[in-house]
C-alpha cells in the first residue's frame, strides 16, 4: 500500500466516522424532540443501534490503529450513554423464579392480536388461542393487560375470551373497553386489564380518530391489593398501520440490488407511514403522560408503545418511571416478531414505589407480538 492510497483511505475511514457520530447524536435527539415537528429524527432513532454498533466498531478499529481518533467514538458513548442505558439491558445474570416472592404482584403483559382469530380463515380454521390461554394460565399471573382484546358474541364463526378468562383462568375482575366493532357490534376489538384483585374503579381516555379508524384507548383499573389501593394502566399507541404492500415495501428496501426502480417508491411510501403515525403517537404520549401524573396511588403502566426506547413517545410516557426490562434483563428484549431484531415496543413500567423484582420475556409464536412478565413488590409493604 503506498502512502498516499494509507493516507486517503485514512482520511475516507475519520471522515465517515464523523457522519456516523452526527448520525449517531441525530438519533439520539429523537427522545427528545417531538416528531410530530420533526418527524425524521423519528425515523432516525429506530436505526439507533445501528448507528450505535456503527460508533462501536470505528471504535475498536482505532483501538487496534493506536489512533487518537478512538476518542470521538469514546466521546460519543459517553454523551448518549442515557440512551443506551434505554435500549439496552445489563443484567446478564439475572433469571427468573416462576414462584412468586410474599406480596409480589405479578403483571402479564401482552398483545394478542385478537388471540389469533383473525387468521382462522387462511389457517382452515386453526389458531393459537388454546396455546395463548394454556400459556397465560401457567404464569399465574395477578393481573393479565391485554391490547388488540378481542371478544365473539358468534361462537359458531370465533370463540369468545371474556368467559374463558373469568372462569377458567380465574380472574373474576375486568375491564375492556370496546375500541372498534365488526358485523354491528358482534366482534368487539380493544384493550383489557384482568385481574385476581378486586376493580374499584376504573377510567378510559379515548384517542382521537387516525386515517378514518376509530381512536384506541387508555384505560385505568384501580385495585384493592389486600387493603392497598393500586393503579394499573395499559394503553395501544398508535401504530404505523403496516399492511401487506408496506411489509413487500420493506423487503424491497432490505434488498435495494434486487429491487432497482422500486426503491424509491417503496421508501417514499414507508416514510409517510412514519410521518403519519409520529404525529399521533406524539399527541397520544403527552395524554398518557398527563394521567400518570394524576395518579395517587402506586401505578404501573404497560401497553404496546409501537415505539422504540430511543423516542420520545418512550421517554414522555416514562418519565420518571422504572422500566421493568431495563431493571432485570439484557440484550435487546425485542417484543415484536417481524421486520427488526431491535423492536422493543411493548412495556411494563412502574412508579419509584414500587420495586422490581424480576422480569421475563417468552419468545412464543402465538402472537406478533411476545408476552412479557414482571413480579414488583411495593416498597412500603415488602416484607423485611
Amino acid at each position: 500500500m503506498t502512502p498516499a492510497f494509507r493516507k486517503f483511505t485514512k482520511r475516507l475511514f475519520v471522515v465517515s466516522n464523523i457522519i456516523t457520530v452526527l448520525f449517531f447524536f441525530l438519533a439520539a435527539l429523537a427522545a427528545y424532540v417531538n416528531p410530530g415537528q420533526y418527524w425524521i429524527i423519528g425515523v432516525l432513532g429506530v436505526g439507533f443501534i445501528f448507528f450505535l454498533t456503527a460508533v462501536i466498531a470505528f471504535l475498536i478499529v482505532w483501538l487496534l490503529v493506536r489512533s487518537k481518533w478512538v476518542w470521538l467514538s469514546v466521546a460519543a458513548l459517553v454523551i448518549c450513554w442515557s440512551q443506551i442505558y434505554a435500549v439496552f439491558g445489563f443484567h446478564f445474570l439475572s433469571k427468573y423464579e416462576q414462584e412468586k416472592q410474599p406480596g409480589a404482584l405479578r403483571v402479564l403483559q401482552w398483545n394478542v392480536t385478537s388471540f389469533d382469530e383473525v387468521n382462522k380463515a387462511r389457517k382452515g380454521g386453526i389458531t393459537y388461542r388454546e396455546e395463548m390461554m394454556d400459556y397465560i394460565a401457567e404464569q399465574d399471573a395477578d393481573v393479565l393487560c391485554f391490547q388488540e382484546f378481542f371478544e365473539s358474541s358468534v361462537p359458531k364463526y370465533h370463540d369468545p375470551n371474556l368467559a374463558p378468562i373469568k372462569n377458567k383462568l380465574s380472574y373474576p375482575y375486568h375491564y375492556f373497553v370496546v375500541d372498534n366493532a365488526w358485523w354491528e357490534g358482534k366482534l368487539q376489538f380493544g384493550v383489557a386489564i384482568f385481574s385476581r384483585y378486586p376493580i374499584i374503579d376504573s377510567s378510559r381516555k379515548r384517542f382521537d380518530t387516525f386515517t378514518g379508524r376509530p381512536g384506541e384507548s387508555l384505560i385505568k383499573a384501580t385495585l384493592d391489593v389486600n387493603g392497598q389501593r393500586v393503579n394499573i394502566y395499559t394503553v395501544h399507541l398508535q401504530s404505523f398501520l403496516f399492511r401487506d404492500k408496506d411489509y413487500r415495501n420493506i423487503e424491497i428496501l432490505k434488498r435495494p440490488d434486487d429491487n432497482k426502480g422500486k426503491v424509491v417508491e417503496a421508501g417514499k411510501g414507508i416514510l409517510s407511514k412514519f410521518r403519519n403515525a409520529y404525529k399521533m403517537r406524539n399527541v397520544q404520549a403527552d395524554v398518557v403522560r398527563n394521567e400518570l401524573d394524576k395518579s395517587i396511588y402506586p401505578a404501573i403502566i404497560t401497553g404496546d408503545f409501537n415505539d422504540v426506547p430511543n423516542s420520545y413517545t418512550y421517554s414522555t410516557v416514562r418519565g420518571d418511571y422504572q422500566d421493568a426490562f431495563v431493571k432485570k434483563s439484557s440484550g435487546l428484549g425485542r417484543t415484536f416478531f417481524f421486520i427488526s431484531p431491535t423492536l422493543r415496543i411493548d412495556y411494563i413500567l412502574a412508579d419509584k414505589r414500587w420495586e422490581v423484582v424480576q422480569y421475563k420475556r417468552d419468545l412464543k409464536p402465538y402472537s406478533d407480538h411476545y408476552p412479557l412478565v414482571s413480579d414488583l413488590i411495593l416498597r412500603e409493604s415488602k416484607p423485611q
